[in-house]
């Protein structure tokens, strides 16, 4: 779990810091920067490592070393940031270490700070990172596309290994010496502070941020960092959760009984985040305007919306990631999901359009909407707190439903047309449709309005639909009959008028085929009115 926020801390200790320094042609700004470090930290280790300076930076080093009591590492050649941090680490005798740049940027009057809290009980393992947009959220100053990658990273880190950093890419990481010894690191460039990142998180550490000064620089001051290094940063965290992953640290006694008795959490989570995928993703791929009730149209582009939001909701209850925003804000989804089901049920509507057509019964909708709250209800302190995955085969399974149901939603819908279609396939279906319910809009009495429905033949042999058995006021026009090919689309338009009475109006023709197994049914639905004047006051 990441901590945000400092309390209390715990009286001094006599614990040693060693503070690595790359430099690579910053004599500008080196002298300076080492003579704050001694002063903030009269006791620590500074290790500085030239890693190929071809600019004055080398005397100031060697004119620096006694005065300021440095040990000084030079490469002969520029052979990045990770590979100056490395060798620094080989020399590093002190209970921690810390990265600083040789630059200005970072002020090294927060690492006494930094170091205080890192002793403290509130820092379970050792670990402190200096967050540049804890205090402020955003760095004053900074480039704009600086803060979007920052932004970017942690974002990714957070769906690859499901606990949040508020800066990912601080140069201020600090953590136990032994420990960065053992993270076996072998990034050469900027990617260390990805590569860092990855096998903690992995490992089940616990990474506590505090809030720092940071005074960035411009490119023509000497920023270093470029564009492709941007890229190596996301192949690294890649790299780290799926080319080699690392092994979580092993666990206590108390920690495998709390894994077995959240087997029943960790399976309605992973269900309510499933339901929220499916509807999401529904909406996405066949998004269009629907009915509430009997009193309101909801646009396309206002369900397409909420699917995105479905989807991101969804996404973050499968990272089991503890989080009681993250509970509320699902509860109120599916209190809101009883509502709009339950006055749609006693409009007269049957089906629920879940899936971005015609989905489930709304019965058994407001069932499982109602089993979500429940255990969202009964398992809130779970929500809220730290939740062990057991481990071995149920454990991998939990933690890569986060990936694994996405990607399959997202093949399935490409490759059908749609979740509807997908499902359909799934169930034996020969023939599959985008959506088997379409909302026309508002119409008039005796008003005509048609719309247009997808069809695809999913089997391996020609369907023919001979024509279609319709309600008495909706007919199929002019395209029956048609033969659909296997693997082949087809477009069938269906068209209703409009009754005397007001209200919600639905209609539906059963396609009729050759293929007595194939049989489809499509429905269209309307707003009826008698006075479009009224209908324009509602709906504008």
């Amino acid at each position: 779990m990441v901590q945000q926020h400092v309390s209390s801390l715990s009286p001094a200790s006599t614990a040693t810091l060693s503070v690595i320094v790359p430099c690579y042609n910053e004599g500008a700004t080196v002298e300076s920067l080492l003579t704050r470090v001694r002063r903030e930290l009269p006791d620590a280790q500074v290790i500085v490592v030239d890693d190929g300076s071809t600019d004055e930076s080398a005397s100031i080093l060697a004119r620096l070393t006694k005065p300021l009591q440095l040990e000084v590492i030079r490469h002969d050649s520029n052979a990045g940031k990770g590979a100056a941090v490395r060798s620094g680490l080989e020399v590093a005798s002190g209970d921690w270490m810390v990265i600083q740049d040789a630059d200005e940027e970072y002020d090294p009057a927060d690492l006494a700070t930094m170091f205080e809290l890192a002793q403290s009980d509130q820092c379970s393992d050792g670990i402190v990172y200096g967050s540049r947009y804890l205090r402020t959220g955003k760095a004053n100053g900074g480039m704009q596309s600086a803060y979007l990658a920052v932004r970017v990273i942690a974002w990714i880190q957070w769906m690859l290994f499901g606990k949040w950093l508020s800066d990912p890419l601080t140069c201020y990481k600090m953590l136990p010496n032994k420990l960065a010894g053992n993270l076996g690191l072998q990034s050469r460039g900027f990617e260390l502070c990805t590569e860092i990142n990855a096998k903690l998180l992995s490992a089940g550490k616990q990474i506590t941020e505090i809030p720092i000064s940071y005074q960035p620089r411009s490119y023509a001051e000497g920023k270093k960092i470029v564009a492709n290094d941007f890229l190596r940063l996301i192949a690294t965290s890649v790299r780290y959760r799926f080319v080699a992953p690392v092994s979580p640290a092993p666990t206590t006694d108390s920690e495998n009984t709390s894994r077995k008795s959240n087997w029943v959490y960790i399976a309605s989570r992973v269900l309510i985040g499933v339901l929220l995928l499916i509807a999401g993703f529904g909406k996405v791929f066949a998004a269009q305007p629907s009915l509430l009730g009997s009193f309101l149209v909801i646009p396309a582009g206002m369900v397409l919306a909420w699917g995105i939001v479905e989807i991101v909701t969804g996404w973050a209850a499968l990272t089991l990631l503890p989080h009681r925003l993250l509970r509320q804000a699902i509860t109120a989804m599916f209190s809101l999901f009883v509502v709009v089901l339950s006055i749609n049920w006693f409009s007269g509507a049957t089906q629920c359009q879940c899936l971005g057509g015609s989905g489930l019964p709304i019965a058994m909708m407001l069932v499982l909407d109602l089993l979500a709250i429940s255990g969202l209800v009964y398992y809130r302190s779970a929500w809220d707190h730290r939740v062990f995955v057991a481990e071995g085969m149920t454990g991998d399974l939990a933690k890569n439903l986060k990936f694994a149901i996405p990607v399959l939603l997202i093949g399935a819908s490409l490759w059908f047309g749609s979740v509807h279609s997908a499902f359909g396939y799934l169930s034996g279906r020969s023939l599959l449709v985008d959506s088997s319910d379409k909302f026309v809009g508002v119409l008039d009495a005796d008003e005509k309005a048609t719309a247009t429905f997808r069809v695809r033949n999913a089997s391996a042999t020609p369907i023919r639909i001979l024509g279609a058995k319709a309600s008495c006021r909706c007919v199929a026009l002019e395209d029956l009959p048609i033969t659909i090919e296997p693997s082949q689309t087809e477009w069938i338009r269906v068209s209703m008028y409009g009754r005397s009475e007001s209200g919600p109006q639905r209609e539906s023709a059963f396609l009729i085929c050759d293929d007595s197994t194939s049989g489809l049914t499509l429905n269209v639905t309307a707003l009826v009115h008698p006075n479009p004047n009224a209908v324009n006051a509602i709906f504008p």
